[in-house]
């Protein structure tokens, strides 16, 4: 099984065109792994946000370079376990790797219902910027849990951490 990652057209723009595949495998689609991505900047620091289009759960990638990208599914397992540990969502990395498997990129699926998550996001984290405090010094982790604290009337009105938490129980329990 594989995780589909439909990327905005800004970010496809620096993904190395071999890594991005041109028409998904509908066989092996699982909602519950489809997430969309995109970038955005914190101090000039190129970053991902990619967000669950199931749960709306968040995960960012900060400091992403080009050459990331070619290890795009153990640096995405690493950070969402590293988010979901945070979050108090207990769960083992063998179960994120489960839920995870690899990542295939592709193009962009226009999901407004997500892309308008991810702008809301990202509107929330720009609103949260501290311009004097250096990169280096942000709790990236802090500022994602806060992402994932939001009610949204599309899951009625739960968060995207619960969600998450029931769908990784889910994984585990089989």
């Amino acid at each position: 099984m594989s995780t589909r990652v439909h990327v905005s057209k800004k970010l496809n723009a620096i993904i190395p065109k071999e890594l991005i595949n041109k028409k998904p495998e509908v066989s092996e689609f699982r909602t519950l792994n489809k997430w969309n991505a995109t970038l955005f900047y914190i101090s000039h620091k190129k970053c991902l946000l990619l967000v669950n289009s199931s749960t709306f759960f968040a995960v960012i990638l900060e400091n992403i370079k080009k050459s990331d990208f070619k290890n795009i599914t153990k640096l995405f397992i690493q950070k969402f376990y590293e988010q979901v540990m945070y979050e108090g969502i207990v769960t083992d990395r063998n179960t994120i790797s489960k839920f995870i498997g690899e990542i295939d990129l592709y193009p962009t699926d226009n999901d407004r219902v997500t892309i308008g998550i991810q702008t809301s996001l990202i509107t929330n984290i720009e609103y949260r910027k501290e311009p004097n405090i250096p990169f280096e010094n942000w709790d990236i982790r802090y500022l994602n849990s806060l992402l994932n604290e939001l009610p949204y009337s599309q899951l009625g009105w739960t968060i995207p951490s619960d969600n998450m938490k029931v769908e990784l129980n889910k994984i585990k329990a089989k």
